[in-house]
């Protein structure tokens, strides 16, 4: 992976970018999947956090911050995934009008494309 230097000034800056950069991103149509991939708050929240209580260490949250913008194209125009990862996760889900932690099977996909 590329290492980013970069300055506290920079990290604010890039985060300010890339959350008003998510905010307009809605749904993007991966023909892989053959389905539309929201651009939720959840999503977000996984680039700057590792679990409910353990935030990623700025170093690992820059690049993805700021490489962010082609995330978009790059599930527009991939036909070819790279990387699947399965896990069972305590996901928060909202039961009985409460929230609870319930374990759940979740799947990562990592995608490339040629831009």
């Amino acid at each position: 992976m590329v290492k980013f230097n970069f300055s506290n000034n920079d990290f604010i800056k890039i985060k300010d970018e890339a959350e008003n950069f998510y905010k307009t991103i809605g749904e993007v149509n991966c023909p892989y999947l053959g389905e539309k991939i929201a651009f939720n708050i959840k999503g977000f929240k996984h680039l700057k956090f590792k679990s409910d209580r353990q935030a990623r260490p700025y170093r690992d949250q820059y690049p993805r911050l700021k490489l962010l913008r082609l995330a978009p194209e790059v599930l527009r125009k991939s036909h070819t995934v790279q990387d699947i990862l399965k896990v069972k996760r305590f996901e928060a889900q909202k039961t009985n009008s409460r929230w609870e932690h319930v374990l759940k099977d979740v799947t990562y996909y990592g995608f490339i494309a040629v831009l």
